[in-house]
Parts: C-alpha cells; sequence; structure tokens
C-alpha cells in the first residue's frame, strides 16, 4: 500500500468516526452532550493522527531505504547495475549525450588470488570504487555493475580531454600496491567508448 492509499485510508477512518450516530440525550442537556461528544471525537481524532502519522513516516523511510538497497552494491556502497542504468536515463539526454565517454574497468580477480590472497581482490574492489569516487566530476556517475567489472560515465569535450582524464585515472589507480610489489602488482587498464547521438540504450552500451 503506497503513501497515497494509506492516508485516502486514515481520511475514511475519521470520516467514519464522525459520521458515527451519537446517543439521544434529554432535551435540555443537548448542548451539554454536544460539547462532551465533539470532545470525545476531538480526542479520537487526536489519538488516531498519533497512530497513523508516525506510521506513514516510517513507511516512507523503509520504502526509501529498501529503494536505495536496490541500488547499492554492498561491498562498496557505491550504486550497481541498477543504479548505473537510472542515472544513464536520468541525466544523459540528447543534449549532452555526445559529451559522454563510457569508461569500463575490468580487475583480474584470478591474477590477484594468485600473486595476492583472496582477501587482495575484496580490497582492490573498494579501491577502485574509493578512486572513481574521488575522481568523480559533476554529472558524471560510476557503479559496480559486475563482479569485477566498473562502468564510469565520464564527461569530455574532445578526445584529448578523455585522454588525459584517462591517464590521470589509471596513474591513481596504478598506486594500489605501491612500488613495493614492483614484479607482480596490478596494472589498471580502461576501455573507452565516446557515445553519439543514436546510443540511448544503457544495457547495451
Amino acid at each position: 500500500m503506497n503513501g497515497k492509499m494509506m492516508k485516502f485510508s486514515a481520511l475514511s477512518i475519521l470520516n467514519t468516526l464522525l459520521a458515527l450516530p451519537v446517543h439521544a440525550a434529554p432535551v435540555e442537556d443537548n448542548e451539554t452532550f454536544a460539547v462532551y461528544n465533539n470532545a470525545f471525537l476531538l480526542l479520537c481524532c487526536v489519538v488516531l493522527l498519533a497512530v497513523i502519522v508516525p506510521a506513514l513516516i516510517s513507511l516512507q523511510r523503509m520504502k526509501k531505504k529498501v529503494k536505495q538497497s536496490a541500488l547499492t552494491d554492498a561491498d562498496t556502497g557505491s550504486g550497481n547495475l541498477a543504479f548505473f542504468e537510472n542515472q544513464f536515463n536520468t541525466i544523459v539526454s540528447d543534449e549532452n549525450r555526445n559529451g559522454y565517454c563510457i569508461v569500463y574497468l575490468c580487475i583480474d580477480s584470478n591474477y590477484l588470488s594468485v600473486y595476492h590472497g583472496e582477501n587482495a581482490v575484496a580490497h582492490a574492489v573498494r579501491y577502485v570504487a574509493d578512486v572513481l569516487k574521488s575522481m568523480e566530476k559533476k554529472g558524471e556517475f560510476f557503479a559496480r555493475i559486475a563482479e569485477n567489472g566498473f562502468a564510469l560515465a565520464l564527461c569530455a569535450q574532445d578526445d584529448d580531454e578523455t585522454v588525459r582524464r584517462m591517464e590521470a585515472l589509471t596513474r591513481e589507480l596504478n598506486l594500489f600496491f605501491g612500488p613495493d610489489t614492483e614484479s607482480s602488482r596490478p596494472y589498471f587498464h580502461a576501455a573507452v567508448y565516446r557515445m553519439n547521438g543514436t546510443d540511448t540504450n544503457c544495457g547495451f552500451l
């Protein structure tokens, strides 16, 4: 039941209470009875609202948390594929589509597991998410769209700007294990696709 339906139900209950028949009273006591009757109905309304309003607020918060959870990657706290598609359909338009590039980063989990242990994969996933978040600019968005893959919608007006941004990104990513593991450290690479006016299908991209 959504918020509007619950509000409608609450109003229906209030209308029912207000429409309840009152008991007959002697004519001389009508005025006193009406005062007590109205006070009783007012008390019922206050009690009912005191119960319904917090319940509605709690329901809205719960729905927001559920929706946010459905768009969030549990391991990194960043967005997931559903989040990326939602952002793509909301932010990217016919007017700005040509100014975007889609970047895909893939982590070689097998290599990391063999040379650096199982924990290295989880470490790398969180590291990539943190770097992408720190380098994200206005109008850009990223998400973990696969177990070992991240996508970034990068704003760049031309290829030179794209190259500069990607060099900065990979330079930061390649600091992952530092110089002490030069012989077995992972190196990050990215695939970049510049969008055109016909690229409207996020799933296909």
